[in-house]
Parts: C-alpha cells; sequence; structure tokens
C-alpha cells in the first residue's frame, strides 16, 4: 500500500505587509481621532449652551415670585457682619432643582462671609462653600484647580452688569440687568427688550495667575481698548506679578462658587470674549473698580445668554466699536455712566445695556 503524503504550505505575513497594515490602521485613527474630539466637545458646549438656558430661566421664576431681578451680591440669615458677599447663585438655587442644597446654607450656622469661607473641615459650612452645581458649569472646563489654596466651589457662570466697569459696592447704579448689591431692576424695567439684552455668560477657570481668565491688579477708568488688550498676548498677562492675589484657589474667578464680589461672578459688554480681567485694587476686600471678561474653552469664543432665556455663542471676533482705538472708559463716576446712552462698544456693548436704546441682533 502507498501512501502519498500531501505537503501543505503556510504563508505567513511578511514584515512589509505588517508594516503597511499597521501604518493604515494609524492613518484611519490619525483621521477618526480628531472627528471624535470634536464630537465630543460639541457634545459639552451644547451641555454648556443648556446650563446657561437654565439658570436664565430660573431668573425668570426668581422674578415671578419675588417681582424683582436678583442682586449679585446678597446677605445671608445671620450673617453677622453685615456685609452682602454671599453670592445670587445661592439665591437661584431652589430655580435650578436645588432646594435641598438652598435650604442647607439657610439653616447652617450664623456668621460672617469670613466665617463661611475659613470654616474647619468638620463644621457643615465647610461642604456648603464647596459645593458644585452642575447648572453653574462648563463641562469644557472640567480641569481641577492647580492651586494648594481654599479650593472653593467652582462655577463658570458670570452676570451681565452692562456696558462699562462697574464698582465691588455699587448699589444704585448699573447699566446692564444686574446691580451690586442692594438694588433690585425689575423685568418690565429693561427697555431694549430681553431678547436684546445679555443677562449672563460663562467664564473659564485661569489655570495660574498669569492665565488672562485671572483677575488682574490694574485700573481700568478712563483706559481705551488698546491700552487693555496690550496688557496679554495669547491666553497670558504680559507681567506676571502684577495678579490681584497670590493664590488662585478660593479668591479668583472660578473658584468661588458662594461668593458675590463683583470682581469674581460679574463681566462686561466692553472687551470681547476671551480677553483679560481688570481690578483697580489689590486688596480683596477693598472697594474696588472691575472690567471682567466672559470667556472658556470652547474655539473662537463663549456662550451668553439672554434675559429671555436664549442662548448665543459670541465670537471672539464681535463687533464692540473699536475699530478707531480711540474709545476710551468712563472715569470712576456713575453720574457719567448714567450721562451716557446708547453704548460706545459696538454690537456687543449694546448687547449688554438694560436701557441703552438699541435693538442688535447677532
Amino acid at each position: 500500500m502507498t501512501k502519498h503524503h500531501l505537503s501543505l504550505t503556510h504563508r505567513g505575513f511578511t514584515l512589509v505587509e505588517l508594516l503597511v497594515v499597521i501604518a493604515i490602521i494609524g492613518m484611519l485613527i490619525a483621521l477618526l481621532l480628531p472627528a471624535v474630539q470634536a464630537a465630543r466637545e460639541a457634545a459639552r458646549r451644547s451641555q454648556c449652551t443648556n446650563n446657561l438656558k437654565q439658570v436664565a430661566l430660573s431668573i425668570h421664576n426668581y422674578h415671578d415670585v419675588k417681582k424683582v431681578l436678583p442682586v449679585l451680591g446678597i446677605q445671608r440669615p445671620g450673617n453677622t457682619d453685615g456685609s452682602r458677599r454671599f453670592s445670587v447663585t445661592i439665591d437661584l438655587l431652589p430655580y435650578i432643582e436645588q432646594t435641598s442644597l438652598y435650604e442647607q446654607f439657610n439653616s447652617a450656622p450664623s456668621g460672617g462671609w469670613a466665617a463661611h469661607r475659613d470654616a474647619a473641615a468638620s463644621d457643615v459650612r465647610h461642604d456648603l462653600m464647596r459645593s458644585k452645581v452642575s447648572a453653574y458649569l462648563c463641562p469644557s472646563n472640567a480641569a481641577e484647580s492647580p492651586s494648594t489654596g481654599l479650593g472653593l466651589g467652582y462655577t463658570n457662570t458670570v452676570f451681565c452688569m452692562g456696558d462699562t466697569h462697574y464698582d465691588r459696592d455699587s448699589t444704585g447704579f448699573s447699566r446692564g440687568v444686574f446691580y451690586a448689591r442692594t438694588r433690585h431692576l425689575e423685568m418690565a424695567a429693561v427697555k431694549d427688550g430681553t431678547s436684546n439684552t445679555i443677562a449672563l455668560g460663562e467664564a473659564r477657570r485661569p489655570t495660574s495667575l498669569q492665565d488672562i481668565a485671572a483677575v488682574y491688579n490694574f485700573s481700568p477708568a478712563n483706559r481705551s481698548m488698546p491700552e487693555l488688550t496690550a496688557l496679554w498676548t495669547r491666553r497670558e498677562y504680559v507681567n506676571p506679578n502684577d495678579h490681584l492675589t497670590t493664590d488662585i484657589g478660593g479668591i479668583q474667578r472660578g473658584y468661588n462658587f458662594a461668593c458675590g464680589e463683583t470682581r469674581f461672578i460679574g463681566f462686561s459688554t466692553v472687551l470681547p470674549p476671551n480677553s483679560g480681567n481688570f481690578a483697580n485694587s489689590n486688596d480683596s476686600e477693598a472697594n474696588s473698580w472691575v472690567l471682567g471678561s466672559v470667556s472658556s474653552n470652547h474655539s473662537g469664543g463663549a456662550n451668553a445668554a439672554r434675559l429671555d432665556g436664549s442662548v448665543s455663542f459670541i465670537t471672539n471676533s464681535i463687533n464692540t466699536g473699536t475699530e478707531s482705538g480711540s474709545r476710551r472708559l468712563p472715569n470712576n463716576d456713575t453720574a457719567v455712566f448714567r450721562d451716557l446712552a446708547g453704548s460706545q462698544w459696538g454690537v456687543w456693548g449694546a448687547l449688554g445695556t438694560a436701557n441703552g436704546g438699541e435693538s442688535v441682533s447677532l
């Protein structure tokens, strides 16, 4: 019996073929990765828009109950120092489905702002001041603070005070929807219309004291746009030493959710999105004049909500009426502000005024 042996040849991939396959897979990943990242950022930007809309609508609900718009600086029950340094973000909590957190603030031990801010870890106020409310946050700004400081609750929500710089202790004047401390505006007093008036926006948290999202020690009074924009390049201040504080955590924009100081939660429609932020005092307790901006990690601009609840993406190139570079902010005098009619800061400035007599659209 003759046996025939069948010889089978097993041929594998050559090294060249394997390298070609790996190269093709690498190219596919390189092509797909930007698309995946863009889709994720689009989802984060959409969530940011929804959060701003929720807060804007909460202002309407607040007005329905109180018959007035809120102010930025409020006084908590039992605040023994008499200051109004707590934030409107606390007063709006019941209107964004955070009633439990609001009641915890109201039932916490009494004391002034410092007693809450510096509360020991065993004190209920310690955790309250470090609350993170999703409606006040932008998902594109998810990075944790690099600071080892106070590390209070994060926020990305800021409120519009019109088209000029504003006084930290101003009680009787604002060209925007919100006043700093005690005077409440009624919805009917917004003569420009709720669909033509910016109410709030987003501001990213600074990653360092040189970051232009931080507050810079520089007086904005009587300054022109070129004088202000010369203070930073890209996303950093030119002089790293003129920062407002020595610590970013707890005493900078975005790191103090419960604080109603205008330098932390206010902005003006003067500088375009992703510009610097300025205050004329290096003392965080002092009365100071502030010029804040909206900002974000979204490419090319930042979100802002009108008083009617609609949200728009404001580009870095929005018209600010500064083509000649000769326009200047007024001196620190609210009487001068009152004499101004329409905004001198273009479309962006007009959107920030509540009673400027302008009717503009993006």
